[in-house]
């Protein structure tokens, strides 16, 4: 049975690091302060020490408490199904949830402003899920001398900027505090996801005509600068 004075510990731990959560969604990151914390957990800063020995020590708690990016990686299971459309799907989910979460917004910008690397443990979440689930959809893209690793980090990377600081305005004429303009950014973003994936099928079709009238992999592999390997996997 825990003790009266654990179960206070407890909850005391607990209380202050819900403070900075409540303290993050309230007044962002760049006002996260150990006397803002200590007003909103209504407990002496003095406790702080005590508990976490210093205030990195509460937030790099409150930090590893964080499993957004579980949680998101585990949404995105591609419903066990690698298709484009449900990469399409996926990449939409993320939008809305980073979109609706203000507490996951300002862990972002938190992550993107912090100089003492606290939050260094949800940029490696990010990285061992991420790299899991691309293992699963690299085969997606078949388009010789083309990553999709890349393709992703600038789409994905694009996205959270443009809802990250939305609330400061437009950026390139796209304002997604508007409601139609967030329909017509996601419109483009299944479009855009479209186009890359449709030059798998054209490539593969320049290809086999290629060997068709009679050219070899060779010429076919100089034809469209990729590796004969690569010629050999579009028209088996």
């Amino acid at each position: 049975m825990i003790k009266k004075r654990e179960r206070n510990n407890i909850i005391a731990k607990i209380d202050m690091i819900n403070a900075v959560k409540l303290t993050l969604i309230e007044k962002g990151f760049s006002e996260l302060k150990i006397n803002a914390v200590a007003e909103k957990s209504n407990i002496d800063k003095s406790a702080i020490y005590r508990y976490f020995e210093d205030f990195k020590g509460l937030l790099e708690n409150y930090i590893d408490k964080q499993d957004y990016w579980l949680e998101i990686m585990q949404q995105d299971s591609l419903e066990n199904t690698v298709s484009i459309n449900n990469l399409k799907k996926n990449i939409r989910k993320q939008i809305e949830l980073l979109f609706d979460n203000v507490e996951l917004q300002e862990i972002f910008r938190w992550e993107l402003g912090d100089k003492s690397d606290i939050t260094a443990s949800i940029s490696v979440k990010r990285e061992i899920y991420s790299n899991s689930k691309l293992l699963s959809i690299n085969d997606l893209l078949e388009t010789p001398n083309v990553n999709l690793n890349f393709i992703l980090a600038i789409l994905i990377g694009g996205i959270y900027y443009n809802i990250l600081f939305r609330e400061k305005g437009s950026f390139y004429g796209v304002d997604l505090s508007k409601k139609n303009e967030k329909k017509e950014f996601l419109k483009s973003i299944d479009w855009l996801l479209d186009l890359i994936f449709s030059t798998n099928d054209r490539i593969r079709k320049i290809a086999i005509n290629a060997k068709k009238i009679g050219l070899d992999n060779k010429k076919i592999s100089e034809l469209l600068d990729i590796s004969i390997i690569q010629v050999e996997q579009l028209i088996e």
